[in-house]
C-alpha cells in the first residue's frame, strides 16, 4: 500500500472500476456541452446567418464530431472552433473505445461461469464421441452384413454404407478434435490462473523480505539506541545529583547521632566468696560492698510502700 500514490490518476481508475458507465456517461455529456458553447462562442461573431449561430446546431455539429459521423452540413469557420471539433473527435475515439471494452467486460464470462461452460461442453462432447463411435461401429457391420452375409451383394448400397462409414469416420475425429481444443484451453486457463498466483506469491515474497530486511535493521540499530538512551539518563540523572548537592550547601544535612558505648559492669572484688557469686546469681540480696574513697555516698534505700524503680543487674 505504501507503493500506491493516491492521485487523480488512482481515483479516475477507482471510479472506472467501480461505476465505468456513469463515469462514461457524464464525461461525454460533460464535453458535449462545453465544447458546444464553445464552438457557439468562438463562431458569435463570424456570421449571424450561420448554421452555428445558436446552441442546438453548435451541440448537433459537436455530436456528429464526436461519433466520427462527420455529415458536412455543420462546419465550423473559426480556428478555434476547428481547434475544439477537433479535440472533440479525438475524445469521441477515445470514448468510444472505453465503451467497447467496458461492454466486453461486462459481457465476459466470470470464472465460476467458465468452469460451468466447459463443464457442459465437455458433456455435449462426450455424447457426441460416443454417438459417432456407434456410427462407426454400425456401418462397419452394415458392410461387413452386405459384403460377407449376404448372398448376393448390392453394391450401391455397399458403396452407400461405406459412404456413411467415412462420414462417421470424419464426423468422430473432428469431435476429438474439438475436445482436444477444450481440453488445450482449460490447461492454458489453469496455466495462467497458476501463473496469476505464482506471480501474487512472489510479490507477497518480496513485501516479506523488505520487512524482514527492515525489522533486521531495527535490530541492528536497537543497541546503539539503548546505549545512548541509557548513556543520556545517566548523564541527566548525575546532572539532577550535583544540582541537590549544590543546593544542599558545605555543611550538608545533620547526620544520624553515634550511639554510646555499653559501659562495662564493675569487676568482681579479688577474694570474694564463692557463695556470694551464687547468691547474686540466684537474685538473694547481699550487703553492699564497703565504698571506696572519692566515691559518691549511695542513695539511701527506699520508704516502705514506695516503689523500687530500679532495676537489679545480674
Amino acid at each position: 500500500m505504501t507503493k500506491v500514490h493516491f492521485n487523480t490518476r488512482f481515483v479516475m481508475k477507482t471510479l472506472m472500476t467501480i461505476c465505468p458507465g456513469t463515469v462514461l456517461l457524464v464525461f461525454s455529456i460533460s464535453l458535449w456541452i462545453i465544447a458546444a458553447w464553445t464552438v457557439l462562442s468562438a463562431g458569435a461573431y463570424h456570421d449571424a446567418q450561420d448554421v452555428t449561430s445558436n446552441f442546438l446546431s453548435a451541440m448537433w455539429l459537436i455530436s456528429i464530431t464526436f461519433l466520427s459521423i462527420g455529415y458536412g452540413d455543420m462546419v465550423p469557420h473559426t480556428y478555434c472552433g476547428k481547434g475544439v471539433c477537433l479535440i472533440t473527435g479525438i475524445m469521441g475515439a477515445g470514448c468510444t473505445a472505453l465503451v467497447v471494452a467496458v461492454v466486453a467486460r461486462k459481457l465476459e464470462l466470470t470464472r465460476a461461469e467458465k468452469h460451468v461452460h466447459n463443464f457442459m461442453m465437455d458433456t455435449q462432447l462426450t455424447k457426441r464421441i460416443k454417438n459417432s463411435a456407434a456410427n462407426v461401429l454400425r456401418e462397419t457391420w452394415l458392410i461387413y452384413k452386405h459384403t460377407k452375409l449376404a448372398k448376393k451383394i448390392d453394391h450401391s448400397r455397399v458403396r452407400k454404407h461405406q459412404r456413411k462409414f467415412l462420414q462417421a469416420i470424419h464426423q468422430l475425429r473432428s469431435v476429438k478434435m474439438e475436445q482436444r481444443k477444450l481440453n488445450a484451453e482449460r490447461d492454458v486457463r489453469a496455466d495462467v490462473g497458476l501463473n496469476d498466483r505464482g506471480e501474487d506469491l512472489e510479490r507477497q515474497m518480496l513485501s516479506l523480505e523488505q520487512r524482514v530486511e527492515q525489522l533486521t535493521a531495527g535490530f541492528s540499530a536497537l543497541p546503539a539506541h539503548l546505549s545512548a538512551t541509557l548513556t543520556a539518563q545517566h548523564t541527566a540523572l548525575l546532572h539532577l545529583l550535583r544540582d541537590r548537592d549544590g543546593r544542599a550547601g558545605p555543611s550538608g544535612p545533620p547526620g544520624p547521632r553515634p550511639r554510646a558505648a555499653p559501659t562495662p559492669a564493675p569487676p568482681a572484688a579479688e577474694g570474694q566468696p564463692q557463695h556470694q557469686l551464687l547468691q547474686l546469681l540466684r537474685g538473694s540480696p547481699t550487703p553492699a560492698p564497703p565504698a571506696a574513697e572519692g566515691s559518691p555516698t549511695p542513695a539511701p534505700p527506699a520508704a516502705e510502700g514506695q516503689p523500687n524503680t530500679s532495676s537489679s543487674s545480674c
